[in-house]
């Protein structure tokens, strides 16, 4: 009866702050936690994806009580803040959505390949994972700050819808930006072998380029016409002289002539020559350097497999050092959760031990609230075992009213009071051991 009273009256100061807050049409952080999801599905929109129905979540959050985060303000960050920080990635990821797509330009004897990304990674931008990361760190933030008035489930009120639809969120959207941050990289990873190819693509238009340059030159048949060219005006040179006889000053003027033209040729002869075993060095050369750079790229593979092979046995030995040490963490802080109890047991139940920090709220940086689990748990052992613990239930919704007034010294005196009256009922089993076993 007296825990039905407790929950009644903490019931009734809910509604009347739920009432206060609605009469007002103040909701804040409902407001910012609606905008998580509105800057969610803009972003899964942009990057080509289906955005998944939350209409049920939306629902849950706006059918909860709006008032419930208002009374965690000291805790929360400033909800003018949150929004702020959801419109400028909102106008990054607008701003970004409007500039033109760059198309890839390239020659038309070299061929430049698009990359393939997966299919549903296409349309992934950064400005979009950078709206996602707002989003789940807005909700993420706010989860953090409500966790301990979720979690406040005896003899008293919690939010429970507001707080399973605020961490279905967060887990919601935490989901979705790890998806775009998978797709950024399967688009680095496309890219990179799209600009291995064009690589490759270059090499292979170089040594065609070369080949047809080298065939643009003159071949052997031109220097083997130009020899019979030149065997014909020989001959004609011996027709010059047979006709000396007959008329010297002709032939001397043609036999000029036909030594300035023999000249020519020869002069031709030597540039063409000279093109030719240049050319031919050039390509020599040209080769020389394109087997040292593919020599150079099978050796930077085999370094590049070693180095990955190399990781990947790092990275198993430090997952399992990470789990050992997480294991002992966990350990660690079992232990240490254990002893503080103890400690915190034992000031409740001794008037003479007197440590300031038992009596302060958490927000103070005390462990009042971790006085009154503890309590709790001892209130529900010794029922457990039949005892009467009427009077002790009393002083707790005493200590619970002067917790919500602010007096919390008199919270913790009657918290102090309801433990030392459990340690005198009578049960079956000893006191001590009821005790301890509370906080086990």
């Amino acid at each position: 009866m007296r825990r039905s009273t407790g929950m009644c009256m903490a019931a009734l100061w809910l509604a009347a702050s739920a009432s206060a807050a609605l009469a007002g049409n103040e909701a804040p952080y409902r407001d910012a936690l609606i905008a998580a999801l509105d800057l969610r599905d803009q972003a899964l929109r942009s990057s080509g994806r289906s955005v998944p129905d939350s209409n049920a979540l939306r629902s849950a959050l706006v059918a909860a009580d709006p008032d419930f985060l208002a009374r965690l303000t000291p805790h929360l960050p400033p909800a003018d803040e949150v929004q702020a920080r959801l419109a400028r990635a909102r106008a990054q990821l607008d701003a970004a959505g409007a500039m033109p797509q760059r198309g890839v330009g390239g020659s038309k004897d070299i061929g430049f390949p698009e990359p393939d990304p997966i299919s549903d990674c296409v349309d992934a931008t950064p400005s979009a994972a950078h709206a996602m990361l707002e989003a789940w760190s807005a909700s993420s933030g706010v989860l953090a700050a409500a966790k301990w008035a979720c979690l406040q489930t005896d003899l008293g009120e919690n939010g429970s819808e507001f707080c399973t639809a605020l961490a279905i969120e967060t887990e919601s959207l935490e989901t979705e930006y790890q998806l775009e941050t998978f797709c950024l990289g399967a688009q680095r990873d496309a890219t990179m072998a799209a600009v291995a190819q064009t690589q490759q693509n270059v090499a292979d238009f170089l040594n065609q380029r070369a080949d047809a340059t080298l065939s643009s030159r003159a071949t052997q048949s031109s220097v083997d016409d130009l020899q019979v060219t030149l065997d014909s005006l020989l001959q004609r040179l011996t027709g010059l002289r047979t006709a000396l006889d007959e008329d010297e000053n002709a032939t001397s003027s043609g036999l000029s002539d036909l030594l300035d033209d023999a000249l020519a040729l020869a002069a031709q002869l030597v540039a063409l020559s000279s093109d030719v075993h240049d050319l031919r060095f050039r390509t020599q050369a040209v080769q020389v350097d394109i087997e040292d750079v593919q020599r150079r790229i099978v050796d930077a593979q085999s370094i590049a497999t070693r180095l990955a092979v190399q990781a990947d046995q790092l990275r198993v030995i430090v997952q399992a050092i990470q789990a050992d040490l997480d294991g002992a963490q966990a350990s660690l802080q079992a232990a240490d959760r254990d002893e503080r109890d103890r400690r915190l047991a034992t000031a409740l139940g001794d008037p003479d031990v007197i440590v300031i920090r038992y009596r302060l709220p958490i927000a103070n940086g005390g462990e009042l609230e971790r006085s009154r689990e503890v309590l709790i748990r001892a209130l529900n052992g010794y029922a457990s075992l039949g005892a009467d613990t009427a009077a002790a239930s009393a002083l707790l919704v005493e200590g619970d009213q002067a917790y919500n007034q602010g007096r919390h010294l008199d919270a913790y005196d009657a918290f102090a009071r309801a433990y030392r009256l459990l340690l005198g009922a009578q049960t079956a089993a000893p006191a001590l051991i009821i005790a301890r076993d509370s906080f086990e």
